[in-house]
């Protein structure tokens, strides 16, 4: 997480130096001040926030960042979406640049450059953005929601107990002579 917060320091460094935008990199939850990441021009750092802190800062940003390379699920990214705000991600993380692939719902970077031209690219295409979080909304909705994994849970539930009745009938007998395929024998 350090390393993360380090690289985004200096891609929003570069970023607002090079282009003279006013854009500010805010840090939401683990408190990483002691890395001496706070400078309120470009680096903001909030620590852990309300519920709906979170929602007000999701919703005013451009864009969502998720700069972990070893996320085990975007639960964020479908925060981001829900709030109508595309999001970037690290395309080293197989994880959030698979989801933001398969919900169409941001953009991925792999260093300060692409970080930048990412960014540009967000606020230059606004139109363009708020489709990507409309994707992004609509892969939540179909895919996310609790009806649609409820029904994924029953279809491999039924799945496995069909597979488990049928894979039960093959033992029937076993241990008396009876062999798959045959018809047991009568003593």
């Amino acid at each position: 997480m350090h390393d993360a917060v380090a690289l985004h320091r200096v891609a929003t460094d570069r970023y607002t130096t090079a282009r003279s935008r006013p854009v500010r990199l805010v840090l939401c939850g683990q408190e990483v001040d002691p890395l001496g990441v706070h400078d309120p021009g470009r680096v903001v750092v909030t620590g852990f926030v309300t519920e709906d802190e979170k929602w007000a800062a999701i919703r005013g940003a451009v864009a969502l960042l998720q700069p972990s390379r070893q996320e085990s699920f975007g639960m964020t990214l479908a925060e981001a979406w829900l709030a109508d705000r595309p999001v970037l991600v690290r395309s080293d993380c197989d994880v959030t640049s698979g989801l933001v692939e398969r919900a169409g719902g941001g953009l991925t970077y792999h260093d300060p450059a692409t970080f930048a031209e990412s960014l540009d690219w967000l606020l230059e295409h606004p139109d363009a953005a708020a489709r990507l979080a409309a994707s992004g909304r609509a892969y939540v909705e179909a895919e996310l929601e609790w009806d649609a994994v409820m029904a994924r849970y029953e279809a491999l539930l039924t799945t496995a107990s069909t597979a488990s009745v049928v894979g039960a009938g093959s033992r029937i007998g076993a241990g008396r002579g009876v062999t798959q395929g045959r018809r047991p024998t009568t003593a």
